[in-house]
């Protein structure tokens, strides 16, 4: 995924002896990169721009212009933002939830664009995956099928859509980066420029209940 780089050098990954925990934790801070700079061009970009609510029917996912998302460097989604667990947060399990496990912008880990410009899934995505396999804490953005663990079976999930296109959904409210950390659910979440998000970086943990 293209970002500009300022945000890139605010953040370090410090080096560790282990090649594979440093490089999966080179892909969560990758995550908490993308959530910070797009919910900040959101702020400056949204100014003017007006929620058009379909029918007059008050919502909580209206129709958001998609110059409030840009830089157009991850897919642009249509969700409802309705939290599906009860945990406060609006992320890819509420989603899927909503979509299917076999929503493509869910399956898209990287949300890069590949070299024809177009946003497909890749081996790259199948590697994210595979990076986390049996590990805690368990993402929603690497638990495809939402049973608390990832596993070769989320594995297999995205292997199975490879070098599908992820196109833009019509009427985008979120950018798709935006659900790997997760939206929160305060009241703000239907305004780009007012939301929080929520990211937690913890250590990593063998799974001990994964087979």
């Amino acid at each position: 995924m293209s970002v500009e780089h300022d945000p890139i050098e605010s953040i370090k990954i410090s080096e560790s002896n282990n090649h594979q925990e440093g490089h999966r934790d080179g892909w969560r801070r990758w995550g908490l990169i993308s959530v910070i700079y797009g919910t900040g061009l959101a702020t400056v970009l949204l100014a003017g721009v007006a929620c058009n609510v379909q029918g007059g029917l008050e919502s909580p996912t209206p129709t958001i212009d998609p110059a409030v998302f840009e830089p157009h460097n991850v897919p642009f989604v249509n969700v409802e933002l309705v939290d599906e667990n009860g945990d406060g947060v609006f992320n890819l399990f509420d989603a899927r939830r909503q979509k299917g496990i076999d929503w493509l912008p869910g399956l898209d880990s990287d949300g890069q664009r590949g070299k024809d410009g177009k946003f497909r899934i890749t081996q790259n995505d199948i590697d994210v995956i595979r990076e986390f396999l049996c590990l805690l804490p368990v993402s929603p953005q690497n638990d495809i099928n939402g049973d608390g663990h990832v596993t070769q079976e989320d594995l297999d999930i995205v292997t199975g859509y490879l070098n599908k296109e992820v196109v833009d959904e019509q009427n985008p409210n979120a950018r798709l980066d935006e659900l790997w950390g997760g939206i929160v659910i305060d009241g703000n979440e239907s305004t780009p420029a007012k939301r929080d998000h929520h990211v937690v970086l913890e250590p990593i943990q063998a799974d001990s209940s994964c087979k």
